[in-house]
C-alpha cells in the first residue's frame, strides 16, 4: 500500500487524519460530529508500498511487525495440532510472536542450584522443568510462533524465606555454612538458568529469537498495603503476590502518603508507600531486576553463541514496558518521567545518585498505549474507554520524550518497541470488536511507523485472558473465542482484521 500526499505533508499523518475523520463518523451519529475539510488529496496505491521518510523504503515487514503478536495467556487451548482451530486464523493474521505474561511464577532453583518449578498439583518442586513455561512455549513452537516474554514480576517460592532482596546484603543462603552461595548470586544463577532454559527450548524447536521483558507496568501495578484499623502491611511474597518485592518495606513509613518521582530523593526513608507512578517503583525494584536480567542474558547469548545449533539465533532484552502514568497523568509535574529516568540510568554512567551501577544492553525500548489514554482529557476514565475519536497527540508525545531522551546519550537508534497496544484499554463498551476499532487500528499503524515503532504486541491473541476463563467480548484481542468448553471456536475481531492487507 503506498499512501501519496499531494500537499507534501508527511503521508502516514494525513492518512491517519482521514481515517479519524472516518472514524469519528461511525463512532457517533451524523448530527453529533463535524470533521474540517482536509486541507491536501489523498490517493491509496494499494499495489505499491507504503513510503517512510524519503518515500523509497519499503515498510510493510515494520507494518507486520506491529502488529503481528499478542499476549496468550489463553491460548493455550490444548494443544496445537492440525486440527487446532486457532491455527489457520492466527496464520491468516500473520502472527509471529505471542507474549507470555508472568507464565515464569513457579519457576524455581532449589539450594543445590537446580532449576525447575513447583508443581500446583503435588506441591513438588519438579525438575529439570517448569511446566508451566514448558506447556506454553511447546503450544507457541507448535503454532510456528517465537516467544516474548514478560518474567519476574513476582518473588520465586524458593526465595522467599530470605525476604526482600534489599535485605539480603552479603547473606549467604545458608547462614551456617561459609562456602554456600550468597542470596543475591543465588538469585542471579537462578534467573540466567531461566533465561537459557526458556531460550533453548524455543531454539530447538525452530524459533530464531526470544525476547525477554521484566515485570510488566510496574509504573502502576497494583501492590497497595493491607490494612487493618491503623496497621498496614505489604502483600506476601511469591507468585501472583507482590510486585514491588525487591524493597524493603521497613524503609518507608507504609501507611504514609508522601510520594518521590526524582530518582537522587529515592532513600528518603520519611516516604510513604510507593503508590503509582512514585520513583521507587524503578530505582528500587525495577532497575535491579532488570540488571540482573540483561547480565543473564548477555552471558547466556554469549554462551549459546559457541554452540553451532544455535547458529542465527538470538536473545533480546527489552523494557521498562510501562504504561505512561508519568507522561499521562504527570504526578511529577514538569520533572522527568519513569521512563525517562530509566533511560538516563541504562545509558548514562554519571548518572545520579547510582553512576553506572544500573548501565546495561537494551536492545528495544519497549512502552505501553491504549487509544482510550487520548480522551482522558476531556472525559471521566469510564466514559474515556469509549471514545477512541481523538487525534494522537499523547501518543506523539511519549514517543517523543522516548527519542529525545535517547538522543541525549547517542542511543537514538535502540528500536521502539510497542510491547501492548489496542483501541481501548477497558472491556467495557463495543470499541474492540467493532468497525470502530478497526478504524482505529487502520488509522494508528501509520501513525506508528511515522513515530518510529519497529515492533508491537497486540494485548491478546484472544480474550480468554486466562486458561479456561470466560471471553470477554470487549477486550483488545486478535480473536473472540466463543463456547464454554472444547472444542473451542475462535472467530476474528474487527481490528485485527484490517490487518489481513499487510499480514
Amino acid at each position: 500500500m503506498r499512501i501519496s500526499n499531494k500537499s507534501g505533508r508527511p503521508a502516514g499523518r494525513q492518512h491517519r487524519r482521514v481515517v479519524l475523520a472516518a472514524l469519528a463518523a461511525t463512532a457517533l451519529s451524523l448530527g453529533q460530529v463535524r470533521t474540517a475539510a482536509a486541507d491536501a488529496t489523498i490517493s491509496i496505491d494499494a499495489t505499491s508500498t507504503l513510503p517512510l521518510g524519503n518515500g523509497n523504503s519499503n515498510v510493510l515487514p515494520v507494518l507486520k511487525n506491529v502488529f503481528q503478536s499478542g499476549n496468550a495467556p489463553g491460548s493455550v487451548s490444548g494443544g496445537a495440532d492440525a486440527g487446532d482451530p486457532m491455527l489457520p486464523l492466527l496464520a491468516g493474521i500473520g502472527t509471529k510472536r505471542a507474549r507470555l505474561l508472568m507464565v515464569d511464577e513457579y519457576c524455581d532453583i532449589d539450594a543445590q542450584g537446580t532449576f525447575g518449578g513447583h508443581n500446583l498439583i503435588t506441591g513438588n518442586f519438579d525438575t529439570p522443568d517448569c511446566a508451566q513455561v514448558a506447556w506454553q512455549i511447546d503450544w507457541l513452537l507448535k503454532a510456528n510462533l517465537s516467544p516474548h516474554m514478560a518474567v519476574a514480576s513476582h518473588m520465586p517460592i524458593n526465595f522467599i524465606p530470605f525476604g526482600e532482596p534489599e535485605t539480603w546484603g552479603d547473606r549467604r543462603i545458608d547462614p551456617l555454612n561459609a562456602n554456600s552461595p550468597k542470596i543475591i548470586d543465588h538469585y542471579k544463577n537462578y534467573a540466567k538458568k531461566l533465561v537459557r532454559y526458556i531460550a533453548t527450548r524455543a531454539f530447538a524447536g525452530g524459533a530464531q529469537t526470544a525476547i525477554f521483558e521484566v515485570s510488566n507496568e510496574i509504573d502502576i501495578a497494583a501492590d497497595y498495603p493491607v490494612c487493618n484499623g491503623s496497621t498496614c502491611t505489604p502483600p506476601d511474597l511469591g507468585p501472583w503476590k507482590r510486585w514491588l518485592w525487591w524493597i524493603d518495606p521497613t524503609k518507608y513509613v507504609i501507611y504514609g502518603n508522601s510520594q518521590a518521582y526524582a530518582i537522587t530523593g529515592e532513600d528518603n526513608p520519611q516516604l510513604g508507600f510507593p503508590y503509582n507512578g512514585d520513583v521507587r517503583r524503578l530505582g528500587r525494584n525495577l532497575l535491579p531486576v532488570q540488571k540482573l536480567f540483561a547480565d543473564a542474558i548477555t552471558a547466556v547469548n554469549t554462551e549459546l553463541s559457541q554452540n553451532s545449533l544455535y547458529n542465527g539465533k538470538t536473545i533480546e532484552i527489552a523494557g521498562p514496558a510501562m504504561a505512561g502514568w508519568n507522561l499521562i497523568v504527570r504526578p511529577q509535574g514538569a520533572g522527568a518521567s519513569l521512563e525517562e529516568q530509566f533511560i538516563e540510568q541504562v545509558f548514562n554512567p554519571y548518572a545520579l545518585p547510582y553512576g553506572a551501577k544500573f548501565n546495561m544492553p537494551l536492545d528495544r525500548f519497549s512502552f505501553h498505549y491504549y487509544g482510550s489514554v487520548e480522551a482522558l482529557g476531556a472525559h471521566t476514565v469510564q466514559d474515556a474507554c469509549a471514545d477512541v475519536t481523538q487525534p494522537f497527540a499523547l501518543f506523539e508525545q511519549l514517543t517523543n520524550a522516548y527519542k529525545a531522551k535517547l538522543s541525549t546519550f547517542s542511543m537514538q537508534n535502540v528500536p521502539l518497541f510497542l510491547s501492548e497496544w489496542g483501541p481501548s484499554s477497558c472491556p467495557n463498551g463495543d470499541v474492540n470488536f467493532s468497525h470502530k476499532g478497526a478504524a482505529w487500528v487502520a488509522a494508528f499503524l501509520p501513525e506508528a511507523l511515522a513515530q518510529g515503532v519497529t515492533m508491537g504486541s497486540f494485548l491478546a491473541v484472544e480474550d480468554r485472558l486466562v486458561y479456561g476463563g470466560t471471553p470477554l467480548l470487549g477486550t483488545a484481542s486478535l480473536l473472540h473465542t466463543y463456547g464454554g468448553e472444547p472444542p473451542y471456536t475462535f472467530l476474528p475481531k474487527p481490528p485485527p482484521t484490517c490487518s489481513r492487507c499487510i499480514a
